[in-house]
């Protein structure tokens, strides 16, 4: 659940967002997009929208990085390495980790 009653820091994580729907909060847009997510693993990715509005639509690393959402370099490189893990095929067992990077 995403709460629209901070109004000292509602963010719109899109231009398309702010369009279609109320700005959220930035604590809870932060606990959805980047700690349940990186919590949660490759199942929730690609990151959508919050909002039936915008029709799952993308969230970016960009509006993740302008918005301040990710606050160091270690997450955004699980969220980049999720996002590589999210667009694997089920059927294909050739993804390997490196094991000096950690990175698929």
């Amino acid at each position: 659940a995403v709460c629209h009653q901070n109004s000292d820091s509602l963010v719109p994580l899109t231009k398309e967002c702010r369009k279609r729907h109320s700005s959220a909060c930035y604590e809870c847009l932060r606990e959805k997009y980047v700690i349940q997510a990186q919590t949660n693993g490759a199942s929730s990715y690609p990151l959508r929208c919050f909002d039936p509005a915008c029709v799952g639509r993308a969230i970016r690393d960009t509006q993740l990085i302008r918005h301040g959402l990710v606050q160091s370099q270690t997450e955004l490189d699980r969220h980049y390495r999720f996002s590589v893990l999210a667009k694997r095929r089920p059927s294909s067992s050739k993804t390997v980790h490196c094991p000096h990077c950690d990175h698929p």
